[in-house]
């Protein structure tokens, strides 16, 4: 008999299943979802997969999931997340871009960006300290651009009394469509978080043709491959050591662009879609 705990469970299922269907334009992968959707034969699914599978996000969640939970490594699929392509790609239009920017944001100058949110593992107040310091040590072309709606006040107290509070902007309530803009309109994308469980705007970046630099850690690195820009500890002088010479260009970026593109074009929705309806059909046989 189904508890009331588990029919919630098998309506989270479907409400998942849903949404990654409504991404994959597959006629193949709606026959399957129409399979397996029904309440007794998704239940089924999910009490097997409960007892005898499981899944994860990326290889270095799966270790964890091993070493922290218990569970045998044979019991688990790894399964990436996807991107958009139809959004996230690389406009062409440079001078379009630029009056978009200006338009919406009032983004006149060149800039670094980062989408970040209040989550301290992020260490975005690491990235604006650093960009506050490296102003101090050579005169910037480069304004920051954040993708973080709510920052803490003392990072906003630090920012204005600082001599580049105007050439740091924060911005929130970001469509997707806004946030492809901004990708394309970037310099480069700075992602120093200690721990991702995957990493989402390394790939909307690269997708669309900019620089990433990130940190050897989590999923950041299985994620990015050879496609990054790697930072390492202490996390605020290797911010302000690629930060510099990415602001006076010294650092060769196009092979980590043309890279970034290939690594990207590897992830898409459809592929997750069908590879978590996999697990469910395997479950059931």
């Amino acid at each position: 008999m189904q508890t009331n705990n588990s029919k919630e469970k098998v309506r989270q299922l479907q409400n998942k299943l849903y949404l990654t269907a409504k991404k994959c334009d597959s006629r193949r992968f709606h026959a399957l979802y129409d399979k397996v959707y029904r309440d007794d034969v998704l239940f089924e699914a999910w009490k097997r997969v409960k007892a005898n599978k499981g899944s994860s996000g990326v290889d270095s969640i799966k270790i964890e999931d091993v070493e922290t939970m218990g569970i045998e490594p044979e019991k688990i699929t790894v399964i990436y997340w996807g991107i958009k392509h139809d959004l996230f790609f690389p406009q062409k239009d440079k001078l379009n871009i630029r009056d978009k920017l200006q338009s919406k944001f009032e983004l006149s100058s060149p800039y670094f960006l980062s989408v970040s949110c209040n989550a301290e593992r992020k260490r975005t107040d690491v990235l604006v300290r650093s960009y506050i310091a490296l102003s101090r040590e050579q005169t910037l072309s480069h304004d920051l651009v954040l993708v973080w709606g709510n920052p803490p006040l003392n990072l906003l107290k630090e920012v204005k009394n600082s001599s580049v509070a105007t050439r740091i902007h924060f911005l929130k309530n970001i469509s997707d469509g806004d946030l492809a803009l901004l990708y394309n309109g970037a310099g480069a994308m700075f992602f120093p978080s200690s721990y991702e469980g995957f990493g989402l705007p390394l790939l909307e970046a690269m997708a669309c043709g900019v620089p990433v630099i990130t940190c050897h850690n989590s999923s950041l690195d299985e994620i990015a491959g050879n496609a990054a820009i790697y930072l390492t500890e202490p996390l605020f002088d290797s911010l302000i050591d690629v930060m510099g010479r990415l602001d006076q260009n010294t650092i060769d970026t196009e092979p980590f662009v043309e890279n970034g593109i290939k690594r990207a074009a590897q992830f898409s929705w459809e592929k997750t879609a069908k590879e978590t309806i996999g697990v469910y059909l395997d479950a059931l046989k």
